[in-house]
Parts: C-alpha cells; structure tokens; sequence
C-alpha cells in the first residue's frame, strides 16, 4: 500500500467533511437531510476498500480489466436507458434501496483499459491503428456519458488522454497538434490571440514532417474549430 496516496485522500476527504459539518445543522433543520452523517459513513467504506484492493493481486486486476470494461459499457448504456434523472441530467442507476453512477466505475476502467491495450502493443504508438483503437476506447464510454449529460467526468477521460499517450511513447508534438483544436476554440474570444494562436500553428507545421495535404486538413479543422465557437456558446 502507498501510504502517501492513502494520507492525502484521507486528508482531501478530511477537508470535504468539514465543509459539509458546517452545513449540516441548517440542511437538517430544513430538509431533514444530513449530509455530514452521510458522506462520514461513506468515507470510512472507501477508505477500507483502498485497503481491499490494495491486497489484491495487480495479475486478478489485469486479467480482468477487459470484462470490467465491456460490463462498465453496459451500465453506461443502461444509464441512458433506465437511469434516474435529476437536475436536468440522467445519471445514476437504482438497485433497490441503493443507486450509483456508473461514470465513477467508468474512470477507472475505462483508465485500465486504455494503459492495458498500450501496454500490449507489439508495433510503436506512432502509428495510425494502435492510435485510433486507443483512442475508440476512451471516446466509446465518453460519449455515452457525454449525453448524459455529465460534462465535468467527459472532460476529466479527456484530461488522462494525453498523459498516458505521452508516457506510452506518443510524441509530444502530435498530441500539441491534437489539443490544438481546443485552443482555437478557446482563442477565438480575442482575434489578436487567435491570431497568433494560427501564428504559432503555422510556424510548427512549417518546421515538421508532414504531407501538405495533411498540414492543409489541420489548418482547415482548426479554422473550423474557431468559427464554432459562436453557435456551441449559444446552444
């Protein structure tokens, strides 16, 4: 067991139930509700499965990572389905007495899943199918939470994308190119940021290797990217 890991999610978790002990005696007098009670009887389980797990063999947890995602697909797809809804989004499943998210076990398996398909390639990351297949198991299971619609866990199985493809060989100057997109749609607020946004874009793809249909493409998705900005603001 890392115990550094373990003492700092005990001391995050510490700080979230002093929050919620502040709020308590005013959610009690007007709902009934104790969060605090609550979320202290769910954190001392989590905290005895990290010791759970924490004995189990990393082979068991291997095998059996891709079972535990097509199982996670299901439950994702059985959200859209059948899930409860509340405050404008349909994310959580009940079972009797007791309902969860299947988004939360998504992080983890869908995580799993993603470093044990890079960890078994027999060709380098560099190449167009070990990039695509890497990337279809990661957009699958955040699409289907995407229209939940659960924007915050979409956007935390795009922040462990590009640090996994990083350490599993990617070069960095692809994945630049990958999030670049995302800057032009951010950029476009300002046109002198954009324009330099497209400034620096230009520059890289004058200096890299690149068939020139392939630098045209990136420079028209990038000008498309920015030119949405407007109507995805709107909707």
């Amino acid at each position: 067991i890392d115990w550094s890991i373990v003492t700092i999610t005990i001391l995050i978790t510490g700080i979230g139930l002093i929050a919620l002990a502040s709020i308590s005696p005013q959610m009690i007098v007007k709902s009934g509700n104790d969060p605090f009670s609550k979320q202290m009887g769910m954190a001392i389980v989590g905290i005895l499965l990290i010791f759970v797990v924490g004995v189990i063999s990393p082979k068991y947890i291997y095998n059996m990572v891709w079972p535990a995602y097509i199982f996670t697909l299901l439950l994702l797809i059985m959200v859209l389905v059948m899930g409860k809804t509340g405050l404008g989004a349909t994310r959580w499943i009940r079972i009797g007495p007791i309902q969860f998210q299947p988004p939360e076990f998504a992080k983890i398996t869908v995580l799993l899943a993603f470093a044990k398909y890079l960890a078994t390639l027999k060709t380098g990351i560099n190449h167009m199918k070990p990039f695509f297949v890497s990337i279809a198991i990661v957009i699958v299971p955040w699409f289907l939470i995407f229209v939940e619609p659960d924007l915050g866990t979409s956007l935390a199985f795009l922040a462990f994308i590009f640090p996994v493809l990083y350490w599993a060989g990617f070069k960095p100057i692809t994945i630049v190119l990958i999030l670049y997109p995302a800057l032009s749609l951010l950029g476009s607020v300002n046109w002198y940021l954009l324009t330099g946004i497209f400034i620096v874009l230009l520059i890289i793809l004058y200096f890299i290797r690149m068939p020139l249909w392939g630098k045209i493409a990136i420079v028209l998705g990038n000008i498309g990217m920015a030119l949405l900005a407007n109507p995805l603001w709107n909707m």
